[in-house]
């Protein structure tokens, strides 16, 4: 069973991050898009982190921003795979992807829990 690690009131499933870890990329133009997915997941996490820990942060605005980059990789990394038909390169475009779609979904969570308002960061 994979690993889950309790934050405040949400799960976070590592699954995704450890199927990731199963594949191995040569292509350096993926690298570049997967480092680009990497470093705005990491700047998700940590605009989450900052708001847990109390401070004013615009979640709903950052978290769509850092989301909707994702996205665009995302895109960009199926654009580039469907040149080349690497399966397991589309797994890994995919979870990354999806990493950002459940850390939006841990910033609404926030949002409900502090004030209320339901709403929806994609």
């Amino acid at each position: 069973m994979p690993e889950i690690c309790w934050y405040d009131d949400i799960w976070i499933r590592k699954d995704l991050a450890l199927e990731i870890g199963y594949y191995y990329c040569y292509d350096e133009d993926l690298l570049s898009i997967f480092g680009d997915m990497r470093r705005n997941l990491i700047e998700m996490f940590n605009i989450l982190e900052e708001r847990y820990a109390g401070k004013e942060v615009d979640i709903v605005y950052m978290l769509k921003r850092h989301d909707n980059l994702i996205d665009e990789c995302y895109e960009n990394a199926i654009t580039h795979l469907k040149e080349k038909c690497k399966v397991e390169h589309v797994l890994v475009a995919r979870h990354l992807e999806r990493m950002g779609d459940i850390l939006g979904k841990i910033g609404s969570s926030l949002v409900f829990i502090e004030s209320g308002k339901r709403i929806w960061i994609k």
